[in-house]
């Protein structure tokens, strides 16, 4: 039932994509702003609680609602179920909307409309239109890569994991469920915190748990992303990179993603210098070999091909990387499902 309803979740989000804003964020939205303003009162204790509330409440309700509808209503009832809850949560359609506008900017050489686009993608207006019509051209394949891989790492492949670890536990949608609101929380109350009203603000002790558990959450999913697209890839370069980058930022698992994506493309990662706040919390970036956007130096290059400064070539080859591990994801799926099948 697990493998029919990521099919069917897939299909029906390609065919019947959910609006942005629909009313399942429309209301995690208002229950996160009841819960920080009656419940946050900067105390770890009640930070924890807010976030068992706002993450936690919602996962264990899906699975009460899925063990009901199985024992009441048979298996077809909880399919049902589950294939909403995944539609619910999963956001490939968004991802591949970016990524093909952004990449065909690219390729064209078309620098305003690719930075036009990186910038309704990463919410920059937040920062003020003027400086995001200044996002540096060096900044333009570097971030759209490292945006194009974080989100499909958290609106597809990470939902996914989680998911179908935890329907395989016996748990239904939980998983998916979990993994979206505990990286929405942290979104929400600690990568995004700044750029909300002082009044609307999540308080310090807020921002630590969100920060903490989201860590904890996408450990799983974090690790089977990157394992992924290492096996799509160069295996070993990914491996390399994630140890490296385990060694030099242990806290940041969308680091070790990209860091896992960037060796499978033959790619290094640098500490990114400036550009503070856009795009993403993670302070790594895609080295595609150009100057750097505060310095004007040349990055180092320590692995092969990282000397290449094609937009065109670096967003063909992300591309052709995704798909294989898109294949990849579906074959495994179907494996582990016959597997289930015949035992």
């Amino acid at each position: 039932m697990t493998l029919l309803a990521i099919l069917l979740a897939v299909l029906l989000e390609q065919a019947r994509p959910l609006p942005q804003h629909h009313f399942v964020r429309r209301a995690m939205q208002h229950w996160l702003q009841w819960l920080r303003h009656h419940l946050d009162a900067d105390v770890r204790v009640q930070a924890g609680l807010i976030w068992s509330l706002a993450v936690v409440l919602p996962a264990l309700c899906s699975y009460l609602i899925h063990a009901l509808l199985l024992h009441l209503l048979g298996w077809f009832a909880a399919l049902v179920w589950m294939v909403f809850v995944l539609h619910a949560t999963l956001a490939f359609r968004p991802f591949k909307h970016f990524f093909t506008r952004a990449s065909h900017a690219l390729e064209t050489g078309d620098y305003a409309r690719a930075r036009e686009v990186l910038w309704q993608q990463m919410f920059i207006h937040h920062h003020g239109e003027a400086q995001g019509r200044r996002l540096p051209q060096q900044a333009i394949l570097p971030l759209t890569l490292k945006t194009a891989i974080l989100l499909l790492h958290r609106n597809f492949f990470g939902v996914l994991s989680l998911f179908a670890l935890l329907a395989w536990l016996g748990l239904g949608p939980a998983g998916a469920i979990l993994f979206r609101s505990a990286e929405y929380v942290w979104g929400h109350w600690d990568e995004s915190n700044a750029l909300h009203p002082v009044e609307d603000r999540a308080s310090a002790a807020l921002q630590r748990v969100c920060r903490q558990l989201w860590r904890i959450v996408n450990w799983m999913p974090a690790y089977a992303t990157g394992l992924l697209f290492a096996a799509a890839g160069n295996f070993e370069g990914a491996l390399a990179a994630w140890r490296g980058m385990a060694e030099a930022d242990p806290a940041d698992l969308d680091a070790r993603v990209l860091a896992a994506v960037a060796g499978s493309m033959n790619m290094p990662l640098h500490r990114r210098r400036s550009m503070a706040g856009w795009g993403s919390a993670t302070r790594w970036e895609p080295d595609v070999g150009l100057p750097d956007a505060a310095s004007g130096a040349m990055p180092p290059t320590p692995w092969p091909n990282a000397d290449s400064a094609d937009p065109a070539q670096r967003v063909q080859q992300l591309a052709n990387l995704i798909w294989r591990a898109l294949l990849l994801w579906l074959a495994l799926l179907l494996m582990v499902g016959m597997i289930v099948l015949v035992a």
